[in-house]
């Protein structure tokens, strides 16, 4: 048995490629969880993370958990993502989601989204920060105008009351 060996719980996302990216947050520290989950429901994760994550976690940390090598840099494999089924950023920094917004491609995360938006793949943001940022009237602007995409949907940790 492989050190990387997970308990499959369901088949839920069996056949699922997912690309999961990880951004400079320090949350990017449950990216090691989230990946095992996914792939305990049956998905194949790519990872794909920002310099900034790098910070926080290591390369090394997030292939065990993803069993596959993790994309730290812009090239053939960020732009073309046709095989991934739907991307998830996770944790998605207020940086990302800006870059996103505005359309730059400076590293393998933010070019990864450009290509996937290009070709109109799901893209799914769990974003993080402060209370304070998440409250920033331009953050709220751009979520707004991204939710306007069919593709681009959000996650958030607040109970809708």
């Amino acid at each position: 048995m492989k050190d990387s060996f997970i308990q499959i719980k369901s088949e839920g996302l069996k056949g699922k490629r997912v690309a999961v990216c990880v951004t400079g947050s320090i949350a990017a520290c449950e990216s090691v969880k989230l990946l095992r989950e996914l792939r305990r429901y049956g998905a194949t994760p790519q990872v794909y993370m920002t310099p900034g994550a790098e910070r926080f976690i290591t390369p090394l940390s997030l292939a065990w958990a993803a069993d596959s090598k993790v994309i730290q840099e812009s090239g053939f494999s960020a732009e073309h993502v046709a095989q991934a089924d739907f991307i998830l950023v996770a944790p998605a920094t207020l940086n990302t989601i800006h870059k996103f917004s505005f359309g730059f491609a400076d590293n393998s995360v933010t070019t990864l989204l450009a290509s996937a938006h290009g070709l109109k793949l799901p893209i799914l943001f769990v974003p993080t920060m402060h209370e304070s940022m998440a409250q920033n009237p331009i953050y709220l602007e751009k979520v707004t105008e991204l939710k306007k995409y069919k593709n681009v949907f959000f996650i958030s940790g607040k109970r809708e009351e």
